[in-house]
């Protein structure tokens, strides 16, 4: 498959792809993550542009790129020495370490179907010869693999040893399909002719070289059935549940585009609209999906040939892809007329989904075309939902892409009259695709006044309640009081008062018993910065000790560290301490602690739920480091430019104060967001530490979004002095958008109508924004530049005193740094870059942030909100008894993913004039943490 892919038009691109990752490899081998975030440091720019850009046809990840070249790169697998798995190391040949860049392409006419054609021979080492056939001349043209495949379709026969083959390949962008046909005579002018595009696992290979999908030529339109059968692959080779974000990023890596935006509505949505084949656990941590445990025991999809490549029309051979399973030909036990595929596929549905329930189409059809080798519509000629219209009295449509077998309505009662076939009616409207029939549903008359329930009435079963329940969850709008409410729940005033209580005990008998010279004890973490939350509990203790020597700390610092250990074992002894140990790194003494119970007078207002998660919350986590007192920073900056790299983390706590106060300044929107995004990146599935985001990045993330939206209504409050009528036309519109929904090319500008008025919701879109565009961040926090232009130094004047938070001089900046992208400058140190490939790998930060996926984790949440689940319950239940109502034959679950108008009233913003729903409050009370401070 990767020679195939490989075998698309080598463009100058690729050729110059090939020649940087050449040079980046010469130094040393370089594991997979390294050598992507080597290149968008070194080149300034993303590895996945260029492959998309080299390989614009066939578009390959970069593993693919690497195999397909053994006699430049050498990849091997090796265990993952952070976060567990497996990595790859990729190295260079021996004979390519010295070799000259690779030439461009050799320039070659690109024949007319009706004058050449391309005749390819496979040897033993893989390679091709091609010779190009003109009418008068013969020019022979040799190349790889790599080299060229002509465009369109064309016909190639294989010799290996004594076997000869015709192959009818047809490219598309989901794939290659290969068919082998013994008899297919030697390729000639007529049969020149280009074959349509494959079509993965659905199109057959004919005589005609034509398949049913289409061109292959041009961009892949998905169709549903695409989508349902790539989700499906992806699912079968899993051993158990996948979580929907692995999910996502399989179908990206192997597909090249987002599931999301194919399918137009969330991932988690999507699997709950589709009980009969996935089974959806969207109350887990993270959301878990499977297939039905019927698809398992139909076998699995790549053993059938169905799911496999693209199975396509072939060109002038005549052999057509058919998709997996290694070329069988179609069983000859399949039914050869429509009253055979009416009674198998009414077999079907009986035995695996019974008669009352119903079955996706194209599961039903897949399922067919799996038993026979042969799809539905090859076989009647017509597509199934027409299949399905023909015979009334077998099936019945039921709408959203169903079918199910047709009953006889029971009977309510014995004054009902008894309904016969000719009374059912359907409608005559004929769909644009299989499943997608619109108002398709077999119709019954309505039942009569005071019957009881009507004809047929049946309830939803629980499972049928609950998905509809997921459909509501993931559909929520959410707002200012939804996420005021999640926060409240997490963080508690009187869990925070008690941790506070016990760290500052713990700073007390380090200042007093400790036999350090101690002149100052900075706090810091989520103590310091006043972010503890009951998940997670934080302290950082920095001991100021004066007549420590200024450098070499890796020869002084642990001795003291073991034996400052040694005494606290002894003086923490009655206060519940414990797993006490010291870093290896000189990153301190490690310790936990269990926080004192909180008095009584400040836990008597609280619920009984939040009492309980008090009495649950983990152990304070306390990191105790010590550092040496320099008198001013300009000799801090000296000390840390005289000591190497690998050593410069032992100076790190001596700016540790400047760092939490920039924090600890913050007002309380921008606190509340930083404990919702800390909630959020401890609900996501970070696939390795390297790829797991800091908290200090977080917050730092949270500032700079913030600072955004400051500067954007410090412009707007400008521009309102100048024109106020048009700014109140801006203002009334920008107001009313619906800020969760925001989509990746958001603007920030969208949200300043509601940042002013104090959105927690638009402080929170805005960090997700910054995220998405993580890759090319350049934040320097606002140190001065000399040589900056006059514009550049004006845009500087313009920004918020706020926002310059660096505690250093543009020139204290380290030079090497100032070349990486991304780059996220430490305000409180200038040798820091929080966001260099070394200690940071940005991609899945970037793909989980995505819009609107971004905000699930906080509608998992509201979920779980008395007051909104009792709003969700009771808007199912009132859609349920409607729709029986007016169909009771016919049970929907509203529309997830937000796709059309929401089936119940929406819940307003808390900025706007509209009064407060279930579950909000009118008037938010203001942060506890941020007490005693005054807002920007």
């Amino acid at each position: 498959m990767v020679a195939l892919r490989m075998a698309a038009h080598l463009s100058p691109d690729a050729v110059s792809l090939t020649n940087q990752l050449v040079d980046l490899l010469r130094p040393q081998p370089l594991a997979i993550e390294q050598l992507a975030a080597s290149y968008s440091a070194h080149y300034g720019r993303s590895l996945m542009l260029s492959l998309k850009e080299a390989y614009p046809r066939n578009p390959m990840t970069l593993m693919e790129v690497l195999e397909a070249r053994p006699d430049i790169f050498d990849v091997q697998n090796v265990a993952r020495t952070v976060g567990g798995g497996a990595s790859f190391i990729i190295s260079l040949c021996p004979e390519a370490q010295n070799m000259p860049p690779l030439p461009p392409p050799t320039p070659y006419p690109h024949p007319h179907p009706a004058m050449h054609h391309y005749s390819h021979h496979l040897q033993q080492d893989d390679h091709y010869q091609c010779s190009y056939h003109q009418q008068q001349q013969q020019q022979p043209y040799a190349y790889t693999p790599e080299a060229y495949l002509a465009p369109y379709s064309s016909s190639h026969s294989g010799h290996h040893g004594s076997t000869t083959m015709n192959w009818g390949m047809g490219v598309c962008g989901m794939g290659v399909g290969v068919g082998v046909d013994d008899e297919c005579p030697p390729p000639g002018y007529g049969d020149l002719q280009e074959g349509g595009g494959g079509d993965e696992g659905e199109g057959e290979g004919d005589r005609n070289h034509q398949s049913e999908s289409g061109s292959g030529h041009g961009e892949y339109q998905w169709e549903h059935g695409d989508v349902l059968k790539a989700v499906q692959v992806i699912l079968s080779g899993a051993e158990g549940a996948m979580s929907v974000a692995d999910l996502e990023r399989r179908f990206e890596l192997e597909h090249h585009c987002s599931l999301s935006s194919v399918l137009g509505t969330p991932t988690a949505a999507y699997l709950c609209e589709n009980p009969q084949l996935f089974q959806f656990r969207g109350d887990a941590e993270p959301p878990m999906a499977s297939l039905h445990r019927h698809i398992h025991t139909d076998g699995k999809f790549a053993a059938d040939g169905g799911g496999g490549g693209g199975g396509g029309g072939g060109g002038g051979g005549g052999g057509g892809g058919g998709g997996g399973g290694g070329g069988e030909r179609p069983d000859r036990s399949v039914p050869e007329d429509e009253p055979a595929v009416v009674k198998e596929l009414a077999k079907l549905i009986e035995e695996q989904h019974g008669a009352s329930n119903g079955v996706q189409v194209s599961a039903l059809c897949d399922t067919f075309r799996r038993k026979h080798k042969t799809p539905v519509s090859a076989i009647v000629g017509v597509r199934p939902s027409v299949l399905f219209k023909r015979h009334p009295q077998t099936f019945r449509l039921i709408g959203n892409g169903m079918v199910a077998l047709h009953q006889r309505p029971v009977r309510s009662d014995a004054n009902t009259h008894a309904h016969t076939d000719s009374d059912t009616r359907t409608n005559k409207g004929d769909g644009e695709g299989d499943g997608k029939d619109t108002d398709d549903t077999t119709k019954l008359p309505a039942p009569a006044a005071g019957a009881g329930g009507g004809v047929g009435e049946t309830k939803p079963s629980p499972g049928a309640m609950k998905r509809q329940l997921l459909q509501r969850m993931y559909s929520l709008e959410l707002t200012d009081d939804i996420l005021h409410d999640i926060h409240d729940k997490y963080a508690s005033k009187a869990h925070y008062k008690t941790v506070q209580s016990s760290v500052s005990a713990l700073c007390e008998i380090l200042a007093t018993q400790s036999f350090l010279a101690v002149t100052e004890v900075v706090r810091g973490g989520g103590v310091g910065k006043g972010l503890v939350t009951l998940e997670k509990a934080d302290a950082l203790i920095v001991l100021m000790v004066k007549q420590l020597p200024h450098k070499d700390h890796h020869k002084w610092l642990p001795s003291i560290l073991e034996t400052l250990q040694a005494i606290l074992q002894v003086h923490l002894a009655s206060h519940q301490a414990g797993n006490f140990c010291v870093g290896g790194d000189g990153s301190g003494v490690c310790l936990e602690m269990v926080p004192e119970k909180p008095v009584r007078r400040d836990v008597d207002g609280l619920g009984d739920e939040e009492r309980d998660m008090i009495d649950k919350a983990g152990p304070l986590h306390i990191r105790i480091q010590l550092s040496p007192v320099y008198a001013t920073p300009s000799s801090l900056w000296s000390c840390v430019r005289d000591t190497p790299q690998h050593l410069r983390h032992y100076l790190t706590p001596a700016s540790a104060k400047h760092a939490t106060q920039i924090v600890a300044q913050q007002n309380k929107y921008v606190k509340e967001a930083m404990r919702l995004v800390h909630l959020w990146s401890s609900r996501q599935p970070w696939s390795s530490a390297l790829t797991t985001p800091s908290d200090y990045l977080l917050e730092l993330l949270g500032i700079h979004a913030a600072h955004q939206l400051r500067h954007h209504q410090q412009q707007q409050q400008q521009q309102q002095q100048q024109q106020q009528q048009q700014q109140a036309i801006r203002t009334k519109k920008a107001t009313k958008q619906r800020v969760y929904s925001l989509s990746s090319s958001l603007s920030l500008s969208l949200c300043v109508c509601v940042c002013l008025q104090g959105s927690l919701l638009c402080v929170v879109a805005g960090v997700f924004e910054v995220c998405r565009g993580f890759a090319s961040l350049n934040l320097t926090w606002g140190a001065d530049n000399d040589t900056d232009t006059a514009h550049q130094k004006e845009q500087q004047q313009q920004l918020p005193e706020s926002a310059k938070l660096a505690a250093y001089e543009y020139g204290d900046i380290w030079g090497p740094l100032l070349a990486q992208r991304p780059l996220v400058m430490d305000p409180a140190d200038p040798f820091t870059n929080l966001a260099c490939p070394e200690r940071f790998d940005h991609r899945q930060l970037i793909e989980l942030s995505a819009a609107p996926r971004c905000f699930d984790c906080f509608r998992r949440e509201a979920g779980k909100l008395p007051e909104v689940k009792a709003m969700l319950l009771e808007q199912t239940q009132d859609i349920q008894d409607m729709n029986m109502m007016m169909s009771p034959t016919k049970l929907v679950g509203g529309g997830g993913g937000g796709a059309g108008p929401s089936p119940w009233p929406r819940m307003s913003p808390a900025v706007t004039t509209q009064p407060a729903t279930a579950g909000s409050t009118a008037a938010h009370t203001p942060s506890w943490a941020d007490e005693g401070q005054e807002d920007d």
